[in-house]
């Protein structure tokens, strides 16, 4: 008496094309995340105006306060994406003094995302409000809520803070004033955010 074990003859066919169209579903996924992450990885310039890509350029967007050829306008509440920095700054809101000690200040709150593979070191002196008068480097130091302070940001990290600066006593915050970022992550290009008034 012979008894025979039943023989395997493989998968059936439907089995088979299920993995195989399985197998091309996920290379295809990887493929995808691959250009994702290359392309960001890449150091793209460009810039995001409103939630959409419009590759801008040094030289490009509107005009500010002494804007130079390499630099980029924006108006506030954009974001800009130059360099793997992701920036942004709200329009400026006029703060009238309330005090004897304190003075009308103008201020903006700046959020910065550092898409690099290095930490970026960011604070306020990289930043200045251009008005009618000129131009102010330093933040106003009776700004104490939510503050940007002198910080690294990681990469892949972000931050935000508001800055304010003071001005004359006679304005009523009805200048048009610019507001700039100068960091050393932009390899000498400025951004300037503008109400375009």
């Amino acid at each position: 008496m012979s008894s025979s074990a039943p023989q395997r003859k493989g998968l059936p066919a439907t089995t088979l094309y299920v993995l195989i169209g399985a197998l091309l579903v996920i290379i295809a996924l990887l493929a995808v995340i691959l250009v994702l992450l290359l392309g960001r990885g890449a150091g793209a310039t460009g810039a995001v105006f409103g939630g959409s890509a419009s590759g801008a350029e040094p030289g490009s967007g509107p005009a500010y306060k002494g804007k130079r050829p390499s630099d980029i306008g924006a108006n506030f509440g954009e974001t800009v994406v130059y360099n793997d920095v992701e920036i942004s700054a709200s329009p400026l809101e006029f703060n009238p003094s309330k005090s004897w000690y304190s003075r009308n200040a103008y201020c903006t709150t700046v959020t910065l995302t550092n898409n690099a593979d290095e930490p970026l070191e960011v604070g306020p002196s990289d930043f200045a409000l251009h008005t009618d008068i000129g131009k102010t480097k330093t933040p106003n130091e009776l700004n104490e809520i939510n503050r940007l302070e002198d910080q690294l940001v990681p990469a892949g990290g972000s931050t935000l803070g508001s800055l304010c600066y003071a001005v004359t006593s006679d304005n009523e915050g009805d200048d048009d004033s610019d507001f700039i970022y100068e960091g050393v992550g932009l390899g000498g290009t400025r951004i300037g955010w503008t109400s375009g008034g």
